[in-house]
């Protein structure tokens, strides 16, 4: 008999890529996928892009294989039953024997009301539905993030969840603790496994990424020459985590007895990350290999917050508090204004022994650097070739 994995979050960058390792390593088993219309776009529509930009080297007649076991359910994690027909609700309450539910608001800036309706509410209605499914065998696993822990510092352990002492630095932050919260209010009924990322970037093995955002938008913004300034820590060690170590994590932990009922920190750690002095170095000496304007590309001057005015002239001062970069750091400054210590010594452990291990996180930077400017220049290249049509 078939297993049917319930998954939402699918258009994201890290549900796109599960999406991928399931149907790779999970070989007995078909994807249900919750898709909502967007845009005027049918929820098919949506999931057919997916499907056509995974990242798997597969033959065509394996394509083709794989895409029979994936089959889109129109809904929306927000509304009620999960804004599905009643026979697809039927059919999955029915059959359903894994949830993966990583679907999630990750706008910096929306109101804490916003983001607890986006991220709490809609999770309450993904642990209702699974509490009404039938198969007694049934995993909820529920992928969170590792900035539950807001604005504490030193050791920040698995155990840890919520920062309501300390704060939150966003909405965000504080909607997923109260997220995962909620999901530990599901314990006795459910067999439940937390998953939290850190920041994820893309592919160690091929730079792959789906949405372009954080990491990658200050990527962008130098290469417009719009990023003359990086207001950092230069000694900060930001966590970033590739994608594809996630998914084989989860994909490497789902199935395990010994894994029901704890929490996984699935986070690259301060021995494997990388200083920003060290990040920006790296990407400015790609961004100049892969230059687009024929102008040499400077790296930005890295100067922590407390230092901006003293460091620069009145007239660099307005210019930088005139610029993207001012708005975009307003999302992330936190992120890089100091070194998270996200303890995953046995998480990394575990993983080791189950054949996933933190990759090389300098060439994970390469990598995802280069594929991104490499879309960048395909997109360019396009836009050019339609204005000559």
């Amino acid at each position: 008999m078939r297993e049917i994995i319930f998954l939402t979050g699918v258009t994201g960058s890290l549900g796109s890529a599960l999406l991928g390792e399931l149907l790779v390593k999970k070989a007995n088993a078909d994807i249900y996928c919750l898709v909502r219309s967007d845009g005027g776009e049918s929820p098919q529509i949506r999931l057919n892009r997916v499907i056509e930009d995974m990242d798997i080297a597969v033959t065509n007649s394996k394509e083709h294989e794989f895409s029979r076991r994936i089959f889109c359910i129109p809904g929306d994690i927000e509304q009620d039953r999960l804004g599905m027909s009643t026979s697809d609700w039927s059919f999955l309450t029915s059959n359903v024997s894994c949830v993966l539910h990583l679907a999630a608001n990750v706008d910096f800036n929306l109101t804490i009301d916003e983001s607890r309706r986006r991220n709490v509410e809609s999770t309450r209605q993904m642990l209702e539905f699974a509490v009404q499914c039938c198969q007694k065998t049934l995993r909820f696993h529920y992928v969170s993030t590792a900035y539950v822990i807001g604005k504490r510092t030193g050791a920040l352990l698995e155990t840890d969840c919520g920062s309501d002492a300390h704060g939150y630095w966003n909405a965000y932050e504080q909607s997923k603790a109260e997220a995962e919260m909620l999901v530990h209010t599901y314990y006795e009924r459910l067999k439940m496994v937390i998953y939290r990322p850190s920041q994820v970037v893309g592919s160690s093995q091929t730079g792959r990424i789906g949405k372009y955002f954080g990491f990658y938008e200050f990527v962008e913004l130098a290469t417009k020459g719009k990023a003359k300034v990086l207001v950092a820590d230069p000694d900060a060690k930001p966590d970033l985590i590739p994608s594809d170590y996630i998914c084989q994590a989860i994909v490497a932990l789902m199935d395990r007895d010994d894994s029901i009922g704890k929490t996984y920190n699935l986070v690259a750690g301060l021995k494997n990350s990388l200083p920003i002095r060290q990040i920006v170095d790296q990407v400015s000496v790609i961004i100049n290999e892969n230059n687009l304007t024929g102008k040499k590309f400077v790296k930005p001057a890295i100067i922590p917050a407390h230092l901006l005015e003293s460091r620069l002239s009145p007239e660099e001062l307005l210019s930088f508090n005139c610029s993207p970069q001012k708005l975009l750091l307003r999302s992330y400054q936190s992120y890089l204004s100091y070194s998270r210590d996200f303890d995953a010594q046995a998480t990394h452990k575990h993983l080791e022994s189950l054949g996933v291990t933190v990759p090389n996180m300098s060439e994970v930077i390469g990598r995802t650097t280069s594929y991104a400017l490499a879309k960048r220049r395909a997109t360019r290249q396009y836009r050019q070739f339609s204005h000559q049509l």
